[in-house]
């Protein structure tokens, strides 16, 4: 079994191979079960060369954010998923498991992106926006029609 303090992320995604279904179910079944961390720890490490790529290719979209930190959001993504993953039915565990990480980057996105703080549904309103701007609009113009919109931000009364 691997530590997990051992060392840091790169020496996990050269010698680490993909579980077989068997072994997610027979380490879910462990951990679910029995209590047993280590298959925790198991489950994790054989994922982290996923979360690994997954932080690579959304880093390289956001390149103000540091590659450990989306690192680290994605791993925590997947610790995530092993504790809502539903083991006895039929959807494989990385396919859920992309779900979490995905939302976990995200999160790190919304955390380091920016020095202003807006609503996490506003923030994720721009970025949608923001990769879909076919017309060049600066961040500002999308930020300025969402809360025109009635995107949240508007003054009460």
């Amino acid at each position: 079994m691997h530590n997990l303090n051992q060392s840091g992320f790169n020496s996990y995604g050269r010698d680490t191979k993909p579980l077989t279904k068997e072994q997610t179910l027979r380490l879910f079944v462990m951990y679910r079960e029995f209590g047993d961390m280590s298959a925790r720890d198991e489950l994790i490490i054989h994922n982290i060369p996923f979360a690994i790529k997954c932080a690579t290719a959304y880093q390289n979209r956001f390149k103000h954010v540091e590659m450990e930190d989306m690192t680290s959001y994605a791993i925590s993504g997947i610790m995530k998923a092993i504790d809502k993953f539903d083991y006895k039915g039929k959807t494989k565990f990385i396919t859920y498991c992309v779900y979490w990480i995905m939302d976990s980057m995200r999160d790190c996105v919304y955390k380091y992106e920016s020095t202003i703080r807006y609503p996490q549904a506003i923030h994720r309103e721009i970025i949608k926006k923001y990769k879909d701007n076919e017309f060049g609009e600066t961040e500002e113009a999308i930020l300025s029609n969402i809360i025109g919109s009635g995107g949240g931000l508007g003054e009460s009364e």
